[in-house]
């Protein structure tokens, strides 16, 4: 009974240490913006999906994207300068071992 929970307690503690738990949404929002902003990616994709990713980011980091407007109905175009403000705000709240690729 023992080594049983030894065990699982070893393998609960090797799974927690290599869960990232720095803001996972952002994470994955900004990789998916950071795809959809590459011009060789040429993936179809949806602009309501392009938007909640927009959403999840700015909300989140408060850092607004620089859409000049051009869409009437919804910000969804995204510049570089926009991944590397929100990927900067990223690597300065999450320590080293958790910053996104």
């Amino acid at each position: 009974m023992k080594k049983t929970f030894a065990i699982i307690l070893i393998f609960i503690l090797f799974s927690c240490k290599e869960k990232d738990n720095c803001y996972p949404e952002f994470k994955e929002s900004l990789a998916y913006l950071k795809e959809f902003s590459n011009p060789n990616d040429k993936k179809s994709r949806l602009t309501d999906e392009i938007f909640r990713n927009i959403e999840v980011v700015e909300s989140t980091s408060g850092i607004l994207n620089q859409d000049d407007g051009g869409n009437l109905i919804r910000h969804i175009v995204v510049t570089q300068k926009d991944i590397e403000k929100w990927e900067k705000w990223i690597s300065e709240q999450c320590p080293k071992n958790n910053q996104i690729e």
